[in-house]
């Protein structure tokens, strides 16, 4: 997939940035402030956590993204595709109107004029099929839903650092706590090595949907159709009947 170099370039932005905060912090330890006091500092330290979370968000909205164009693209019957995605697609054409409310027989002609189904999500291509926002959880219910495997490198932890920042992320958005609190908390340093663990978090997953789209993971596979009973159950065998016999000549 082309976003890993999308990815790689936003994380390299992100470093610079620390990098220069590193050396605007010993500047100010040598008592040359030219660029303003430590709130100043601990601002910009707060506004790498929206950073991280960003670049984690763009891997996973990406990723999905990008599957759904390479389905839609080379499978033309729906009726081949993985159960997650059959409904992906369905919810794409039909959760918003339920959602918002809909008369019945709009929704009933709706989906007669979308049987026997098409492969293509519309506006909602981009969209994440998870509620919420994301955190290290959000990418392995992903892999369990799609039935792949995958497992981060030992050095990310797991990506357990995502709930950290999500946390930190939606009190900066809601107003909860100011930047300067946040920024305080933290070392530049700590940043550094957060967004690394993150970096290899990301592109391992990347990695993985890359193999899963190479192998058409999306596909429903040999013999995991799910067992559908006969139409016509077949009958238990009919007992001959015992007849009550007669004395013969009676």
């Amino acid at each position: 997939m082309s976003i890993l170099n999308t990815i790689r370039t936003r994380i390299n932005q992100t470093d610079d940035f620390l990098s220069h905060l590193k050396a605007i912090e010993r500047e100010n330890a040598l008592g040359i402030k030219l660029y303003g006091d430590l709130s100043t500092i601990a601002t910009a330290r707060a506004s790498i956590y929206i950073m991280i979370y960003n670049i984690a968000e763009f891997a996973l909205s990406h990723c999905i993204q990008d599957i759904r164009t390479h389905i839609s693209e080379n499978v033309d019957d729906i009726g081949r595709l993985h159960s997650f995605w059959k409904t992906d697609i369905v919810n794409s054409h039909f959760k918003n109107a339920l959602s918002q409310g809909t008369k019945h027989t709009n929704h009933i002609e709706a989906i007669v004029n979308f049987l026997p189904g098409r492969i293509e999500w519309g506006n909602g291509l981009d969209e994440i099929p998870f509620a919420g926002n994301i955190d290290s959880q959000t990418f392995f219910r992903f892999i369990k839903s799609i039935d792949h495997k995958w497992t981060p490198p030992k050095s990310t932890l797991g990506g357990l650092e995502l709930d950290a920042i999500r946390k930190k992320r939606n009190d900066l958005a809601h107003g909860r706590e100011s930047f300067e609190a946040i920024g305080s908390t933290v070392s530049t340093d700590e940043l550094k090595q957060t967004l690394h663990r993150i970096e290899k978090f990301v592109t391992s997953f990347v990695r993985c949907l890359d193999t899963y789209t190479a192998k058409n993971g999306f596909l429903i596979r040999r013999g995991s159709r799910p067992h559908r009973p006969p139409l016509h159950p077949a009958r238990k065998p009919v007992e001959p009947a015992h007849s009550v016999g007669h004395p013969a000549g009676g």
